[in-house]
């Protein structure tokens, strides 16, 4: 039999620099790991775990000596690959912005030896049932893999058994980035408690009325400004058509970047994450419209396969309070029209669209590499 090293079915590639980013950031990552080792022993499922450390700060430890990791790995192999500051510095912005998350991404997802490839984050914990499926055989090509991303509180107990700290996940749930928006347990609660309609509404309505129209009309449009009753009406009739007739198909987008899924060929094809050197946020949704658009249609993964996202600072923001954030530092993003600008040239386009050149992911530099398992 092949080692796992060798001819893994499942690439896990994650980026991430020891720089106690919103706080208690090891714990999270080691919660991660471990539960990722574990759940790849309990489920045996042959899979490389892809570390990439993208600027790694000079003062601290890598993250191979600051985390904890088991004598024996098997069946999942690691990577450790390391970007040193010498190539952060190349892109644009590199003094205020530490971290390319989809360009470090990129560099893992070009290396990956898998015959899939699952983009993910180090603060996550994966339910049981979604490891089965994914060691099950049944992903298939040419499909772009979503899920629902459930926030939970901080508190998970590190020394607890993987069962243990998954059972606390399904008690202390916070929101959950569904297809349709960010809601609350008490929202989907709703969803099971109160389908009585003498008319059949359908679901997005539903969510849109819960989450969107009953507490965002009283008193802010989504810029964050303070407005009048009627102002606010005409907000939400631009989001409803917007919502309803839109320009491009709706995606599952929410937490995009915590679970995409893809085999290793159409990553490839794609030429990954688009490497542009701003702020994380919406890029990762951009790709999975490209991805779309070049032909690879989404699956979303049903309940009860779920990730759970440990909480931390500042936690989730409305994009007007992050942009107002980002612009206090000088870090430049991809905002609201820019992104819808961005979805409609791509849809616009008769042709494969893709955004980056053949060096995407660093592909034309050697990097250190540290391997074990």
């Amino acid at each position: 039999m092949e080692k796992s090293s060798q001819n893994p079915k499942l690439s896990i590639v994650v980026a991430a620099r020891n720089d106690e980013h919103a706080g208690d950031f090891l714990r999270r990552m080691q919660i991660f790991v471990t539960g990722m080792l574990q759940h790849a022993k309990i489920h045996n499922l042959n899979s490389e775990l892809v570390i990439v450390e993208w600027n790694p700060p000079a003062e601290r430890q890598r993250l191979r000596e600051a985390l904890a990791w088991p004598k024996n790995t098997d069946p999942c192999s690691i990577r450790i690959i390391e970007v040193p500051n010498r190539l952060h510095r190349l892109y644009k912005n590199a003094d205020r912005l530490l971290f390319y998350q989809w360009i470090a991404k990129n560099v893992g997802i070009r290396r990956a030896r898998g015959r899939f490839v699952l983009a993910t984050n180090v603060d996550l914990l994966f339910s049981h049932e979604l490891v089965e499926f994914l060691a099950s055989g049944k992903l298939v090509p040419k499909a772009m893999y979503r899920i629902d991303r459930y926030d939970v509180r901080s508190g998970i107990p590190t020394n607890a058994s993987l069962t243990e700290q998954l059972d606390y996940c399904a008690r202390n749930i916070i929101r959950v980035n569904a297809r349709e928006d960010v809601v609350s347990p008490d929202v989907l609660d709703a969803l099971e408690r109160e389908p009585k309609f003498r008319l059949k509404v359908p679901r997005t309505l539903y969510m849109f009325w819960r989450t969107r129209f009953r507490s965002r009309l009283r008193t802010r449009d989504y810029l964050g400004m303070e407005t009048t009753h009627h102002s606010a009406l005409q907000v939400q009739m631009r989001y409803l058509k917007r919502h309803f007739c839109p320009p491009f198909p709706l995606l599952h987008l929410g937490a995009a970047g915590d679970f995409t899924l893809l085999s290793r060929e159409d990553w490839r094809s794609l030429g990954g994450y688009p490497e542009l050197p701003i702020h994380a946020v919406n890029l990762d949704s951009v790709f999975c419209h490209i991805a779309y658009h070049n032909g690879i249609p989404e699956r979303v993964l049903q309940d009860p396969m779920r990730i759970y996202h440990i909480e931390h600072e500042p936690g989730w923001l409305p994009q007007w309070q992050l942009k107002a954030r980002l612009d206090a530092a000088g870090i430049p993003m991809l905002n609201g029209n820019e992104y819808i600008s961005w979805i409609n040239r791509i849809y616009k386009e008769k042709r494969l669209v893709v955004t980056n050149g053949p060096d995407w992911g660093l592909g034309e530099h050697a990097l250190l590499e540290s391997t074990f398992n």
